[in-house]
């Protein structure tokens, strides 16, 4: 290779670091809270049922998916419930110059707490619920990775991880002995955290400075949410239940430090280094569309009970952190079942959905969020006696989706991403 068109290329790659770094920082997740909505089904009754859990919203996670079914609850009540471990693992196929990229984590989970307490007609009590928790990872070193005929090495590590957690008072009433109403205020706080690490190697030459680029993000979440319940039981076979949640704008402030370019080879002096990090501390709004769930349950005895919910996400624009946040339209769909093979043993299964809200993506254009949909089956059982619940749960999903490839091609090509996500959970419940 000529000698100066060598040092033009390094001269590329050493922007290059920095380039990669706020690429894939800036990249949407398909992990959960961004794009999609049914990330975490609090409660392990409403778990093992796939989360079509509107229409009954009998224990104390009532309070997150119908707080208007906390009147049917017969005694004081406390009901905690966690995902013992959660894992996902997502491949996106060609996504890093022609590379596959896989991220994977793990993390254990409270889902949700419940304190419920019953006076007549009216029910009150305190709720806890996480509906959004990651953990995504990636410690990878590509080999002899090639720009314009000149190969190396790329070491690249990357992390994305949070929580939201939703706290507040819930309220239902029993108007009539088949028609309730209720209503459930959260305050939210949720946490971000998002780095992304590149070394650039020229393993042929010793003589070759590596360049390193390193970006973080820090985020804290906070905003008021809530929802109104209704609960229908025209017949003792047969309940109806309705939720709506208004639009949530939640408070986002973000603490950036984009990349640090540490030097390469250069001795014309042609390349710029950055001593001291750009920081960028900016807050901006992006929260949840006003959405609706109508959902139905059967139970011809008292072994049997089928339920179905359906939910509907409107459209919505958010101004981001950088560039404008699209939301699309979305449905998704949960089904379950239940049955005491035993007087004290129910067994549960359940399918859902949990599509993903964010638009296509499509080749050349910047900015745009991963668009990954999820879909999975739950299980559950438990342990049930006059006072007290114990249970235990497994969720398998499955992810299909589009990213856009990482590249230094004027139009970056689309990747396929795949995978799975498995969750244990746990729960026990106290009623007195």
């Amino acid at each position: 290779m000529p000698g100066g068109f060598a040092i033009a290329v390094r001269r590329g790659l050493g922007g290059l670091t920095v380039f990669l770094a706020l690429v894939w920082l800036g990249h949407g997740r398909a992990s959960a809270g961004v794009n999609t909505y049914a990330d975490v089904f609090p409660g392990d009754r409403a778990a093992g049922l796939g989360g079509a859990y509107v229409a009954l919203s009998e224990d104390g996670s009532g309070a997150y998916y119908n707080p208007a079914g906390l009147v049917r609850i017969r005694f004081a009540d406390v009901s905690l419930s966690a995902s013992a471990y959660q894992y996902q693992s997502l491949t996106a196929d060609q996504a890093f110059f022609g590379r596959d990229w896989t991220r994977r984590g793990g993390l254990f989970v409270p889902t949700s707490f419940g304190a419920i307490r019953r006076f007549g007609d009216v029910a009150v009590g305190l709720s806890i619920a996480v509906p959004e928790a990651y953990d995504l990872r990636t410690s990878t070193v590509y080999r002899a990775v090639e720009i314009s005929g000149f190969p190396f090495d790329l070491d690249h590590d990357f992390k994305d991880a949070g929580q939201t957690y939703d706290v507040g008072p819930t309220f239902a009433w029993a108007i009539t002995p088949e028609l309730s109403v209720g209503a459930t205020v959260y305050y939210v706080y949720g946490t971000r955290d998002r780095s992304s690490f590149f070394k650039i190697i020229d393993s042929t030459d010793p003589s070759f400075v590596p360049g390193v680029s390193f970006a973080t993000s820090e985020e804290t979440v906070t905003g008021f949410t809530g929802s109104l319940g209704v609960l229908w039981e025209p017949d003792p076979c047969w309940r109806l239940g309705l939720r709506i949640r208004p639009p949530a704008d939640l408070h986002h402030f973000r603490k950036s430090q984009e990349s640090e370019f540490l030097g390469l080879t250069d001795p014309l002096g042609l390349v710029p280094t950055f001593e001291t990090p750009a920081i960028l501390n900016k807050g901006f709004t992006e929260g949840v569309p006003g959405n609706a769930t109508l959902g139905g349950a059967w139970m011809p005895s008292d072994e049997l009970t089928v339920s179905i919910d359906v939910s509907y996400f409107l459209e919505e624009d958010y101004p981001g952190f950088v560039t404008p946040v699209r939301r699309e339209p979305t449905w998704n769909v949960s089904a379950g079942a239940e049955y005491y093979v035993h007087p004290r043993v129910p067994l549960r299964l359940g399918f859902y959905t949990n599509n993903s809200s964010a638009p296509d993506v499509q080749a050349g254009v910047s900015g745009q969020r991963e668009k990954t949909d999820f879909y999975g089956f739950t299980f559950g059982a438990n342990w049930v006696s006059e006072h007290t619940e114990l249970g235990l749960g497994l969720r398998q999903g499955f992810a299909v989706g589009k990213m856009l490839a990482a590249t230094v091609e004027s139009e970056a090509p689309v990747s396929d991403v795949h995978g799975t996500e498995t969750a244990v959970f746990l729960a026990s419940r106290y009623k007195f």
